[in-house]
């Protein structure tokens, strides 16, 4: 079950992170312009480095 809840905490976590750096890197800064695609691509690119971290200090 922690690992089940580990992979949703992740999941939305790196999402939402993506939705962060979207509004951030846009000229104005007011809204994310490209949307959940932007952010579901952000998840993947970062999901392998945070999951080795994740288990190197949570085991598995």
């Amino acid at each position: 079950m922690r690992t089940v809840r580990g992979f949703q905490l992740m999941n939305v976590l790196l999402h939402e992170l993506g939705h962060h750096h979207d509004r951030m890197t846009t000229r104005l800064q007011r809204r994310a312009g490209r949307g959940e695609p932007y952010a579901d691509r952000y998840a993947l690119e970062y999901a392998d480095r945070l999951w080795d971290a994740y288990f190197d200090a949570f085991g598995y």
